[in-house]
């Protein structure tokens, strides 16, 4: 597991990376990392683009800025993975795609909630049957 992101000012073209990342804009993404946007650069809620992008359940800007080198092991607050985010909001691609690139299915947050958890408290029924398939 890599650290937690660590919080900077944003500049302007983070700030558009954050934007678009959020609204699932894949075009604006890559123009904002065009402009030189932190691709791992963190704001409010210790959230980068990454986290953003699985957060609102945007696969395609997911593997976009994996591709380009976004990290999909680091942590948000309280030791949250970018699993653990999809899996709360039942955006299933997304997390088996985080499975594939070695993300842990098990790891628990500060809050004491898995992936496997929060789909279940969450009801996310297809999120929690893909979970099974990579859990012991």
């Amino acid at each position: 597991m890599s650290e937690t992101c660590s919080c900077s000012k944003l500049t302007p073209a983070t700030q558009i990376l954050h934007f678009a990342a959020r609204e699932g804009l894949s075009k604006i993404v890559i123009a904002a990392l065009d402009e030189g946007a932190d691709i791992n650069a963190c704001g409010a809620g210790s959230y980068n683009a990454l986290a953003l992008a699985a957060w609102f359940g945007h696969v395609r800007v997911v593997k976009i800025l994996v591709a380009l080198g976004a990290d999909p092991h680091v942590l948000g607050e309280k030791g949250a993975t970018l699993l653990t985010i999809a899996a709360q909001n039942g955006h299933t691609e997304i997390a088996e795609f985080l499975i594939s690139l070695g993300v842990p299915v098990d790891v628990v947050d500060g809050d004491g909630d898995s992936a496997m958890s929060l789909a279940k408290s969450f009801g996310h029924k297809e999120t929690v049957a893909m979970l099974q398939k990579y859990t012991k």
